[in-house]
């Protein structure tokens, strides 16, 4: 009898385990994710970036304005939407003059920074909105047939604040940026408490059905162990890995505890527990399998020069370039100071830019002249989505270099010259691709 007490012990003190982990704090995420299908509007503090650190504001800007509308056809957005992405775009204006300006002005030393930090974020996130409402109004401009001369000159006109205000919050990389609202980690608490509450109800529950075959027999005992054990080890590995490794750790002790009691009533804890971890970790992997996109996902840390089949994006359809070129040269740098980034890695991302041009004039072009009809309509989309990728390769190599230089006090002119008008080109590509939205993509990789 002990010795199925013991154990019974050790399975409630796997429990306990559990619930510490799952009651860890979690950290929320900022802003709220939206799709086209569901897109509203938000008020400022549900979607402004400005906490934390410069540097990624684009990245950031993009996931609230431009990254839920990918893969859609901006000619069929509702004017409800439009006026739900002009009226945060109008919120995020309104934050700038009427709290990060008057705030600064009050401010001073690091404060202050953090504040003109914030303010850029701001002005990117406000920029980008409204280039995303100006890229759709010229989308369904074109389609009903209008003139769409008045919308581009205004499109140029607010890319070109936007590619000016990316520059410097890619030169604020690292520093400490400061918004103006509060944001609240509530849900992602609730999540979390609901998650750990799950567990723990789960293990408690097989914890009781082992006390209760104790007082029944010592075969049932161990079989009821071996069933408690696995169902706790099951909904550890659904809730977290974190709370997976605490309780396998508690699962395992148990089964220590009870080999000196009984050797059959460890062997049998141990098999569900690591039977349960293993079907966890097959079911992890064959799930990022499933989502994988055939593009190789890259960091600054490991940033390495890829053959252009690994990275390029023509396939499928059109509409979603500038998020996919972002994916492959801008978005593995997020959070990264750019005055860091090494020579190998600039050459490697203008290699990999010169791999996108070369697919254009040596695949692309002759591919389309050879083709006709649905078949060319094809190669051309994806000929523009690489033309995106190309461009945003270039533009990121620039912002690169821009950085560096202004960090060691050189001249940036040329640079920034230079920059204005590979942006140019990026931005009627992008509306190109837009205006795609839908249409079947070929590639040539």
């Amino acid at each position: 009898m002990a010795r199925f007490v013991f154990l019974s012990v050790a399975l409630l003190s796997a429990a306990a385990a559990l619930t510490g982990v799952g009651a860890a704090p979690i950290r929320a995420k900022r802003a709220v994710t939206q799709t086209a299908a569901n897109f509203q509007e938000l008020s400022y503090d549900q979607f402004q970036i400005s906490d934390g650190v410069g540097g990624d504001a684009q990245t950031q800007a993009n996931a609230v304005f431009v990254d839920p509308f990918a893969n859609t056809d901006l000619t069929t957005v509702s004017s409800d939407v439009l006026e739900a992405l002009n009226s945060m775009a109008q919120a995020a204006e309104d934050a700038e003059t009427a709290q990060f300006d008057p705030e600064i002005a009050a401010a001073s030393g690091a404060a202050a920074d953090a504040l003109q930090v914030g303010k850029i974020k701001n002005k990117v996130l406000k920029l980008t909105g409204e280039v995303q409402v100006l890229n759709i109004k010229i989308a369904q401009a074109k389609a009903a047939g209008s003139s769409t001369s008045d919308l581009e000159s205004q499109l140029q006109d607010e890319q070109t604040k936007l590619t000016t205000d990316v520059g410097t919050d890619t030169s604020n990389a690292g520093k400490p940026s400061q918004g103006v609202v509060a944001s609240s980690g509530a849900d992602a608490s609730s999540a979390a408490a609901s998650s750990s509450s799950t567990a723990s109800s789960a293990v408690a529950s097989g914890s009781s059905t082992a006390s209760s075959a104790v007082a029944s027999s010592s075969s049932t005992a161990s079989s009821a162990v071996a069933s408690s054990s696995s169902t706790a080890s099951s909904a550890v590995a659904s809730s977290s890995s974190t709370a997976s490794s605490a309780v396998a750790s508690s699962s395992s002790a148990a089964s220590s505890a009870a080999a000196s009691s009984s050797a059959a009533a460890s062997s049998a804890v141990a098999s569900s527990t690591t039977a349960a971890i293993e079907g966890s970790s097959t079911a992890t992997a064959n799930s990022a399998a499933a989502t994988s996109t055939g593009v190789v996902t890259q960091t600054a840390a490991n940033f390495k020069q890829l053959d252009y089949s690994q990275f390029q994006i023509s396939d499928g359809v059109g509409g979603d370039a500038q998020t996919q070129a972002n994916a492959v040269f801008v978005d593995p740098f997020a959070n990264t100071d750019l005055t860091t980034v090494s020579s190998d890695v600039i050459e490697a991302m203008n290699n990999m830019r010169e791999a996108a041009e070369s697919a254009e004039t040596d695949d692309f072009d002759p591919q389309i002249a050879a083709a006709s009809g649905a078949d060319a309509d094809a190669l051309q989309v994806g000929k523009i989505k690489n033309k995106v990728l190309k461009l945003t390769g270039e533009v990121q190599v620039l912002n690169i270099k821009i950085a560096q230089a202004q960090a060691s006090g050189s001249d940036t002119s040329d640079l920034e010259s230079q920059l204005s008008d590979e942006q140019t080109k990026l931005t009627t590509d992008i509306a190109t691709d837009n205006s795609n939205a839908g249409k079947p993509s070929e590639g040539v990789a």
